[in-house]
């Protein structure tokens, strides 16, 4: 046994010392621009360590740790998936099956992930891809040649020609980076004005993870989003009493987690205010397509699920519906169920819609999704009847006079006609009801403390209105103040903490003590990019 630990600890010397050289000022760092997503602060974490001695630092910090926050410690520089229930030779093997389901080919969990680029950010895109000789008359040398806004002029002339509707273009890769032509995909789609790069599924998170820092050391950092699958459970076929507890858990799975990450979002977009009060920190809520899950969207949400577990049979346009219409209820910003992505594979999907810029969200959602796909998601039961955010009710109940304040100030989204882009009702979210939120967290002393935080940024929205009518302030200005008394609600009502607690015994940290081991390990093959 002495001799195995001994073998073990050398072994894993080897490894260090190996990964840390390799890695040396391997990753560069990137800058990050501005998105709509104010859950987390942008810092850097594309690079990995950049001496011998900035490993070895964090190889020491790993063993220090005594525990892991499942909610926001990912201090280790990769993916670290912290799973339960994993035996010690698992660690050697990036695939995971979701819980109930045999391990084999066609059952494995599989990552996917896209990232989109402005017109603005696409050089890299045109020094690793060329259009198809059928459309461009030249060389790769001859396209290289030419000037960047060159380039792009051929791409903005024949971009009907090249790219299909929401369909990989007509190009060729031509990159000359080994690293590079291995993580890129054959070509990208262009959508909406946007240059998107789409990985195809992968069956290992390490694998999708190596590729996205690749990818984000020669492009640029994208607004992210990484989707994570899993086959469609045959019990379903087998007893109704199933089909019902699929539903409740799945249902509650997306209610609490959707509310939690709601929350934290406006929490820690309070932080950011409390430190810059000019800034606009929750920039989501005033987004078409970023904003929170509303009765409109989760009614169509509640549907879907019980048509799932019904075995319904979705036609093409009904998939693309999900995909597409401006009333879908994946148009969030936050965790969305995605069925249209793989149901024809059998298969049903996450998509992360908050991240965006933010790679260390990316792995902590990366990891809280394979936990609980491993886990299963019985737990989460009681969160299936949380009340939703009935935005058209919220709204009713302030004041006519903030009412027509918060329409001027947050208008609706352009010329659309439907209620789930009259954006100024998202700032009515403190108003919902937050009873069945008491009883689920088992937190009943929290039923004044919602009560006062509701009445209190009522009277700041009022005081608001006061100022922008007396030109004490701007739109910009009230728009930064109405953020600030939204992320303050999150804090002073008690939520925060009381959803970041239940979260924690959801996890159950106990569970993840024994798995440094598993962790390390990971962390290890993640640093030697062993697949």
């Amino acid at each position: 046994m002495k001799i195995k630990k001994l073998n073990l600890i050398t072994f894993s010397a080897v490894l260090i010392i190996s990964a840390c050289a390799n890695n040396q000022n391997q990753y560069t760092p990137q800058t990050y621009r501005d998105s709509y997503e104010a859950s987390y602060n942008p810092v850097d974490t594309t690079r990995t360590p950049s001496s011998l001695q900035d490993c070895f630092n964090n190889v020491l910090s790993f063993f220090k740790k005594k525990r892991l926050d499942p909610v926001t410690d990912l201090e280790v520089p990769h993916s670290e998936i912290i799973l339960k229930n994993i035996s010690e030779s698992m660690a050697l093997s990036p695939t995971r099956y979701p819980k109930g389901f045999e391990e084999i080919k066609g059952s494995q969990i599989q990552y996917g992930f896209e990232s989109e680029y402005l017109h603005e950010e696409t050089e890299a895109f045109f020094l690793n891809y060329m259009p198809d000789l059928s459309i461009y008359n030249g060389t790769k040398e001859s396209w290289l040649s030419l000037k960047t806004d060159e380039r792009l002029k051929f791409i903005d002339k024949n971009n009907e020609k090249i790219f299909p509707y929401r369909e990989k273009g007509k190009m060729i890769k031509i990159s000359n980076d080994p690293e590079l032509a291995t993580a890129l995909p054959d070509s990208f789609v262009y959508d909406a004005g946007h240059f998107e790069i789409v990985l195809d599924p992968m069956d290992s998170a390490e694998e999708m993870i190596n590729k996205i820092k690749i990818i984000n050391k020669h492009f640029g950092i994208g607004s992210m989003q990484v989707t994570i699958s899993n086959p469609i459970d045959k019990n379903l076929l087998k007893e109704k009493n199933y089909r019902n507890e699929f539903k409740s858990e799945i249902l509650g799975y997306y209610n609490f987690m959707n509310d939690f990450d709601t929350i934290n979002k406006l929490g820690s977009g309070y932080e950011r205010y409390l430190i810059d009060q000019n800034a606009e920190t929750i920039k989501s809520f005033n987004h078409p397509w970023l904003g929170p899950m509303t009765k409109f969207k989760h009614d169509r949400l509640q549907q879907l699920i019980e048509n799932i577990a019904d075995q319904k049979k979705f036609s093409e346009q009904e998939l693309k519906d999900i995909s597409y219409m401006v009333v879908s209820h994946k148009f969030i910003g936050g965790l969305s169920f995605r069925p249209d992505v793989a149901y024809k594979k059998g298969r049903i999907a996450s998509e992360v819609r908050d991240c965006h810029q933010n790679l260390k969200c990316i792995e902590n959602r990366i990891i809280r999704e394979t936990y609980f796909l491993m886990k299963g998601k019985e737990n989460f039961h009681n969160f299936s009847t949380l009340s939703t955010f009935d935005s058209e009710l919220a709204f009713r109940a302030l004041p006519k006079e903030v009412q027509s304040m918060l329409k001027l100030v947050f208008p609706s989204y352009g010329s659309f006609k439907q209620k789930e882009l009259e954006l100024y009702r998202n700032f009515s979210y403190p108003l919902r009801d937050w009873s069945n939120h008491v009883i689920s967290l088992n937190a009943p002393e929290l039923t004044q403390q919602i009560e006062t935080a509701k009445l209190e940024y009522i009277e700041s929205l009022k005081e608001i209105t006061k100022e922008l009518q007396t030109n004490t302030i701007d739109e910009k200005m009230a728009r930064v103040k109405i953020m600030g008394s939204l992320g303050k609600f999150s804090k002073s009502s008690g939520l925060q903490d009381a959803m970041k607690s239940q979260y924690n015994h959801l996890i159950n940290p106990s569970e993840l003590k024994n798995f440094d081991k598993l962790k390390f390990a990971l962390w290890l093959r993640s640093l030697l990019q062993i697949s």
